[in-house]
């Protein structure tokens, strides 16, 4: 760039950029992002989910790292799911020198798509700045984020906010210079706080979005939840109109209402049952169950009645595999049907928002009466749902 008058009147024509990266899509291709919020938030966990949702599309990610440190990274990237061809795509740097713009582009020479800093604190320090200087403040972004900027790579500067919330406002810590030169700034704070075998739960806040895609103030939530026996890590980002939304559909919720209700060896589950295992938020929960009704996928036998309730007609997997069928149970030992999905194929997860879902039978909301009674007229309902 120059002082060369530009006419902006002869500037082509482009398209509308809109939050494309990431599943629920939080963040502009090649714009400038802050994560700001308390130690504790989930900043770098959900920089770490959107970081290998866009590698599961197709692309690069930069790792900056100055807070994790390489094995916990690691160990956090496989607690979620990463596979070594996702690691493949992300390049992880934990410099102990100053970056360079000869440092920079070497990075742009990795062709990213996305770079995320960890943390702002950390690569101030490095550099020998002052994050309350607004002077060091412009000169960090010039060299962290401005070339990225510059080549429509997309940045994510994860930051802290002062420890006092009622002297914290919408800013990072430090000079207001650190939002000023951002396009997107959203803040993190604790719903409930995140332990190994829990569940935690975060609110996303939209503080500024220079574009005006995203929703104004409360945009969405972010519910991680931790295995209680592996550790594995799985997370939805919930957009906040979600439970108000007919055309939303929270995919990863639904295979988790699935699974819960192919392993329950009864009649069925009512939804106050199904809400009471903790699969996640009970409002969130209630539309997966719908979704799952009106898709065919599970049907509501004898509603209402104590002991009865939700069953699988058809296991809903978010991925686009085939269906499997229910296989009534042969054994003699009362157990009930059980679904014939590979057990290599249960719970695994990838993008898939847009695989429309089998059309509806005719009776999936509601059994034939006689089927709350006869186990053979139940038998022959799941065999025409199938059909």
């Amino acid at each position: 760039m120059s002082w060369e008058p530009i006419h902006l009147g002869k500037l082509e024509e482009r398209d509308a950029i809109r939050p494309t990266i990431g599943r629920v899509g939080l963040v502009y291709p090649g714009k400038r992002h802050v994560f700001s919020g308390p130690q504790e938030s989930a900043k770098t966990i959900a920089a770490y989910a959107i970081a290998l949702e866009e590698i599961r599309v197709g692309g690069t990610v930069i790792l900056i790292d100055f807070e994790m440190g390489q094995w916990d990274a690691r160990d956090r990237l496989h607690e979620m799911g990463a596979t070594d061809d996702d690691l493949d795509r992300l390049h992880y740097v934990e410099p102990d020198t100053p970056a360079t713009t000869a440092v920079i582009a070497g990075l742009l020479e990795l062709c990213p798509t996305l770079v995320t800093i960890d943390a702002a604190a950390g690569a101030y320090n490095l550099q020998g700045l002052d994050d309350n200087n607004r002077r060091d403040v412009e000169q960090f972004t010039g060299l962290y984020v401005r070339e990225f900027w510059l080549r429509e790579v997309a940045t994510i500067v994860l930051d802290h906010v002062v420890k006092n919330a009622d002297n914290r406002r919408q800013y990072a810590i430090g000079s207001e210079r650190k939002i000023g030169g951002t396009d997107v700034h959203l803040g993190f704070d604790t719903i409930d706080a995140l332990s190994r075998g829990g569940v935690g739960r975060f609110k996303i806040t939209t503080h500024k979005d220079r574009q005006g895609h995203l929703k104004r103030g409360h945009v969405a939530d972010l519910e991680v939840h931790s295995d209680p026996s592996t550790h594995a890590i799985t997370w939805e980002f919930i957009p906040v109109s979600a439970a108000e939304s007919a055309d939303w559909k929270p995919t990863r919720l639904m295979e988790k209402v699935s699974l819960h209700l192919e392993q329950v060896k009864s009649d069925g589950l009512n939804r106050e049952a199904i809400k009471a295992a903790g699969l996640g938020r009970n409002e969130y929960v209630i539309h997966a169950i719908n979704h799952l009704l009106a898709g065919g996928y599970v049907a509501e036998i004898v509603p209402g009645k104590k002991g009865t309730g939700i069953r699988v007609l058809n296991p809903y997997r978010e991925r686009s595999f085939p269906s499997f069928p229910i296989v009534p149970d042969r054994s003699g030992d009362g157990d009930a049907d059980r679904s014939t999905v590979p057990p290599s194929l249960q719970g695994e997860r990838e993008r898939n928002e847009d695989v429309p879902p089998p059309p509806a039978p005719k009776t999936a909301t509601h059994a034939p009466t006689a089927a709350r009674t006869d186990d053979d007229d139940l038998e022959a309902l799941v065999e025409r749902a199938l059909r």
